[in-house]
Formats: structure tokens, sequence, C-alpha cells
């Protein structure tokens, strides 16, 4: 099986899509979407269903599918990582968090009346979303999440 680089995350998977996107894969999620609106999405835009509902596996048999098998978010994100042979720092925050968009790169100028005065005068890169224009920098929250990555692959070299 060649790696999958887009996804579609069921009803139950809303962090898990989340840290997916952190990771830079193109991850849909929708918070209210029928079974049938699912498989029919993930078909039509060749996306891997990640799925813990296992009456839509039993009555919809999907093709393209992985069963999330943990509750717990972070053996959620190890298992689909390791299962589906997944870089974790080649596409880094490149996509936007919200909505799913790749970012792009904005100058400082730009972001300028865009985010605080402090992130402006401490910050050197910015991003931003094209579609819903939130604004990234490499703030304590960037920090936060590669601790956390680290911890959870810890042959992850530290950004």
């Amino acid at each position: 099986m060649s790696t999958p680089s887009r996804f579609i995350a069921d009803t139950m998977l809303g962090k898990l899509a989340r840290w997916l996107r952190i990771l830079g894969y193109d991850t849909l999620y929708f918070r209210d979407i029928e079974d049938h609106a699912l498989i029919q999405v993930a078909v039509s835009q060749h996306r891997w269903l990640l799925t813990r509902d296992t009456l839509l596996l039993k009555d919809l048999r999907p093709i393209n599918y992985t069963f999330v098998r943990d509750d717990h978010l972070r053996d959620q994100l190890r298992q689909v990582v390791t299962e589906m042979g997944l870089a974790i720092d080649q596409f880094f925050l490149m996509r936007c968090l919200e909505c799913n968009e790749e970012l792009i790169t904005i100058t400082r100028d730009q972001a300028q009346p865009l985010v605080p005065e402090y992130v402006y005068q401490t910050q050197q890169q910015f991003s931003q979303c094209p579609a819903c224009r939130r604004v990234y920098w490499e703030g304590t929250h960037y920090h936060r999440i590669c601790d956390r990555l680290h911890v959870l692959f810890p042959k992850l070299q530290r950004r």
C-alpha cells in the first residue's frame, strides 16, 4: 500500500484530524456528517477514511479505511502515523489547523496589522491561511506542539 496523503476523519476523530493537519496532511473533518455522505466524499475525493465507527464499517463497507482503535488522541496519532508510514516532520505546520488549506508565507509588514504588537516585535516569520485568513507564527503554541510530538515520537528531531 502506498502512503495516503489525503484523509477524511469521521465525527469521532476531530482532534486526530487537527493533529494530522499539524503534521501537514490534507485531512477533512466535518462535525456533523451522515455516514453515507462521509463515504461519498472519501470516494469522490480519493481520501483515506479514518473511523472509529464499527457500524459504518459493517453497513457501508468502505474500501480504503483505517479503524482507529483507541479513545486517546496520543494513541490514535501514534497508530495512524505508524500503520500508515506517515512522515512526521516533512510538511510540519504547512496547513491551516481550522480549515485545512495550505498556508502561504507572508511578510512581517503584511502580518503587522493582523497580529498583536508583541508578536510583530518578537517574530520574524509568518504564514497565513488564504481561506480563513488566520495568521500563524512560531510562538509558545508551536513549541508545545513540538514537545508533544517529541514525546510521542522520540526519534523526531527537535525544531
